[in-house]
């Protein structure tokens, strides 16, 4: 009987409640504090109708438009109150936790993932800022993504061959 812990096999289950006590962290405290300026002409620019609304975000705050878009269609489905409109950025906050891992262990092995999942599960920069309706946590969640992507191509015996 060995005392070592399966950390391969116990690794899944441990993202999974990292992901959920960040989101635990994100959710906490949600709606108290008032909405900020900025937070606000991000859901005056949402609740336009959609070709109406590009024209502002290009005039107005000049950011790319897909947060809007979800924001918009996220207004539509749970109202413009503080804690619904906010809680769309936790769920992009939340979702990072796993990309972070799944990046870790792929540059280096399932405890680097882990301590990565760790660390930003509980960054209070990273959870300050999934409490804000504002794009930050979306393009986070777009570079985690596209970061697991280029380390998946980079690490991949598959990518040295040009075809095939």
């Amino acid at each position: 009987m060995s005392n070592e812990i399966d950390l391969e096999g116990a690794a899944p289950w441990l993202v999974v409640l990292l992901t959920l006590a960040g989101a635990a962290l994100r959710a906490l405290l949600l709606d108290m504090k008032g909405l900020g300026l900025d937070e606000t002409v991000n859901i005056w620019l949402a609740s336009h109708p959609l070709p109406e609304m590009v024209g502002w975000v290009a005039n107005v705050n000049q950011q790319p438009p897909l947060y809007y878009y979800l924001l918009h269609t996220w207004i539509s489905l749970r109202g413009d109150a503080p804690y619904a409109v906010r809680f769309l950025s936790v769920l992009l906050g939340t979702a990072t936790i796993p990309m972070i891992y799944l990046i870790g262990k792929r540059l280096a092995n399932t405890l680097v993932g882990l301590a990565a999942a760790v660390l930003l599960a509980v960054s209070p920069f990273h959870i300050y800022y999934a409490q804000e309706a504002s794009v930050f946590t979306l393009l986070t969640f777009n570079a985690s993504v596209a970061l697991y992507a280029l380390v998946r191509l980079l690490t991949d015996e598959r990518s040295t061959r040009p075809f095939g």
